[in-house]
């Protein structure tokens, strides 16, 4: 009996050193670590679910029930096999405070389990020792290391998370989070692997499936898949540690990948359990490390796919995806993200002992496409021989962000000085034009007495000659010419308006604003003839199409010698003064004299 009895105690000392358990999510708000219990060796996910909510102090079952359907959705996106699950509260000492179940068929809501009173009642002292095997599994030796992992939380380095469980359980987890940087957001794994197009999947003996890179010849049929030491997850491609072999039927071998799979692909170790998120253009994977809200970081680990058909993940970058680019500018937030990036490497691929770390703003194009000026921060980072600890040396580093800033300035002044050029290009032509504007207003003023000169600068008509070609020839046969002339009207008509001088006329204006009343204008547009009508002197009757109708202010339009009123009517600007255009000129070329006696 006694031999019996040893040998029932190491059989359940070997059940409980075989337990794992996965961490599957935690909440600050809550204060509670929530891990998926399983067999050693066998994949956490599966259709039947074990839970263990460990709560920092006493169980509370009010915070089981409002996790437990955010737990659902979290389930749907990293396991969506599982169906039904149990689960169990503890405490920091394993102690135990209740239990019950959940279903997908539910939504995931908490069902708690109710003690069965008469049992209780009924129940004989000696009954009460069998719970005891039961209770060992609440806290096996196993189970208990994440719980060391409590220290390293993101409350211990960075800013307290506002409450929000769901973002607080995808982070912890390292899955894709409630928060896009510069419009990327993590996608799930599934979309992922679903978008590639440069893998080939093959089944081994069991019809496992794994996903390679090797282009399989049109021999494929005589090819045949063998592994060893996989675990077939529960979506059907290969986990684990293991070997994958490709032989064809003649005996000779294709291809071997030893090492760790992930959904079927080959790695050239053991994989964490962190999703893909994205692949570069040249095969390389990222996968997604851990994600905190606080302050805005994805950070990522980057697998290099390798020569030989494997992806590495021996001392491989470490990225932060972050737009929080404060954190960048000062040494000790600077190293506080890094260090506290390389605490979550620990966990995930603790044989690391160096790394390339690289910070950025945008992971498509800083990168996916290698677009330095997306990059943040870039330095190397080693762990000491002795101490084990991480450290980096900033001397080394490149501070892409300051650069980029020094950048971004250099080209902002190049900016404001090519606006400044145009600028003054444009005060220079305005100038330019200010001066043969006051050039013409001193020629007006010497010549305002003589007011036949005067006029020929502003008159415009078709000549009339007896003999040869002339311009009122080509009116006749049913040309036009361009006017500008001082003209009298006297009346209006069904037709027109009715013109008395210089000559008999008809004048049109299609514009409403440009109907004049009888008086003197100084008319511009097109003249020419009408063919059927005669005038006074039995000639063709002139038709004038009005463009421009200015009225005049006196008699004859003698107004129009003054040389202001000819210099605003020839460069169309009523407000136009000789102060203005002295001031243009002073405008483009502050240090130059204006002539004034051209301008008085």
């Amino acid at each position: 009996m006694k031999k019996l009895a040893i040998t029932l105690s190491l059989l359940a000392l070997s059940g409980a050193a075989q337990a794992e358990s996965y961490r599957l999510a935690y909440s600050k708000a809550e204060n509670v670590e929530v891990f998926v219990d399983h067999p050693a060796g066998q994949p956490w996910c599966s259709q039947q679910l074990e839970l263990r909510f460990v709560f920092a102090a006493k169980p509370a079952q009010p915070s089981v029930d409002r996790l437990m359907p955010k737990l659902g959705g979290l389930l749907n996106g990293q396991c969506p096999s599982a169906t039904s699950l149990t689960w169990k509260s503890v405490d920091s000492n394993g102690a135990g405070s209740a239990s019950g179940s959940a279903s997908k068929a539910t939504g995931w809501a908490a069902v708690l389990k109710q003690p069965a009173p008469t049992v209780a009642a009924s129940a004989p002292v000696g009954a009460a020792a069998t719970p005891a095997p039961e209770a060992a599994p609440a806290a096996p030796a196993p189970i208990v290391k994440p719980e060391a992992l409590a220290p390293a939380s993101p409350a211990a380095v960075v800013a307290p998370v506002p409450p929000a469980p769901v973002a607080e359980q995808a982070s912890a987890n390292g899955m894709p989070s409630d928060f896009a940087v510069n419009g990327w957001k993590p996608p799930l794994e599934d979309e992922v692997l679903k978008a590639t197009d440069f893998f080939v999947q093959v089944q081994d003996q069991s019809g496992c499936r794994f996903r390679i890179t090797r282009k399989l010849d049109g021999n494929s049929q005589y090819l045949s898949a063998q592994s060893s030491g996989v675990t077939c997850g529960p979506d059907g491609y290969a986990s684990g540690t293991g070997q994958l072999t490709l032989m064809r039927s003649d005996g000779v071998e294709i291809g071997s990948y030893r090492g760790g799979f992930h959904r079927g692909i080959p790695f050239n170790r053991e994989v964490p359990p962190l999703p893909i998120v994205a692949f570069d253009g040249n095969h390389n994977a990222y996968l997604l490390l851990f994600s905190e809200p606080s302050t805005r970081v994805h950070y990522l680990v980057r697998a290099d796919a390798g020569w030989d058909g494997r992806w590495d993940l021996d001392n491989q970058p470490l990225i932060a995806l972050t737009d929080n680019l404060d954190l960048f500018r000062k040494i000790e937030s600077i190293r506080s993200s890094l260090l506290y990036g390389l605490s979550k490497l620990d966990k995930a691929l603790p044989k690391t002992s160096s790394v390339r770390f690289y910070a950025v703003r945008d992971l498509p194009n800083g990168m996916l496409k290698g677009d330095r000026d997306q990059w943040l921060y870039e330095v190397s980072a080693d762990r000491g021989w002795s101490s084990k600890a991480w450290d980096f040396n900033p001397q080394y580093a490149h501070n892409w962000l300051f650069d980029a800033e020094a950048k971004a300035a250099r080209q902002q002044r190049e900016l404001e000085a090519q606006r400044q050029r145009e600028e003054q290009l444009k005060r220079e032509q305005l100038g330019y034009q200010a001066e043969q504007q006051l050039r013409l207003y001193g020629e007006l003023r010497k010549e305002a007495k003589n007011p036949r000169e005067l006029y020929s600068r502003i008159l415009s008509d078709v000549s009339y000659s007896a003999v040869g070609g002339s311009g009122y020839a080509s009116l006749v046969t049913g040309g036009n010419a361009n006017l500008s002339q001082i003209v009298r009207i006297s009346g209006k008509s069904d037709e027109g308006w009715k013109v008395d001088y210089p000559y008999e006329a008809l004048l049109s204006a299609d514009d409403a604003s440009k109907s004049p009343e009888k008086g003197w204008f100084l008319v511009k547009g097109k003249v020419s003839l009408d063919s059927e009508k005669r005038d006074k002197d039995d000639l063709p009757l002139t038709l004038i199409a009005a463009s421009s109708l200015q009225p005049c202010g006196e008699e004859g339009c003698t107004d129009l010698r003054d040389p202001l009123k000819l210099v605003r009517q020839q460069v169309g600007d009523d407000q136009w003064t000789p102060e203005g255009a002295r001031e243009t000129i002073k405008q483009a070329w502050p240090d130059r004299v204006v002539d004034q006696g051209e301008a008085e």
